[in-house]
């Protein structure tokens, strides 16, 4: 499996005009986690070949979410074992949220874990990750 391609948001207003790259290089998907701002920039993703698995990253400014998407399962980035109840803002695909402290990462976080899907398409083993189920449209 490798990516086939790479998007950003691009917001102006409440406008939003996607960016692609197809057949990205790690330089340009780099650059792209590096425009991330929770302003215009607020979210990137990385498509695989395979369908429905896919990696994007919400946030900017030196804190993210980052989630891998393998259908069915969804797997989360998490910063900590245990939650505390503690939240934070965060804008991503152009719309701010309230997400867990605990799976809001930093900017070297977020790129090992980017480096590692971009490379493999596979989740980076020495993080701690999340694992979830999609929900299925009927």
């Amino acid at each position: 499996m490798r990516v086939i391609s790479l998007s950003v948001d691009n917001w102006s207003g409440n406008r939003n005009r996607e960016e692609e790259t197809n057949e990205p290089t790690w330089e340009q998907v780099e650059r792209a986690f590096r425009s991330l701002d929770a302003r215009r920039h607020t979210m990137l993703t990385l498509e695989a070949d395979e369908e429905d698995n896919d990696l994007i990253v919400g946030g900017g400014g030196g804190l993210y979410v980052v989630t891998v998407h393998r259908y069915p399962e969804i797997f989360t980035l998490m910063l900590a074992e245990t939650d505390d109840g503690e939240t934070v803002r965060l804008t991503t695909g152009g719309q701010e949220g309230i997400f867990p402290k605990n799976l809001c990462v930093g900017t070297a976080q977020a790129l090992l874990a980017m480096r590692r899907y971009f490379e493999t398409c596979e989740l980076e083993p020495s993080m701690r990750w999340i694992a979830e189920q999609a929900a299925q449209l009927t």
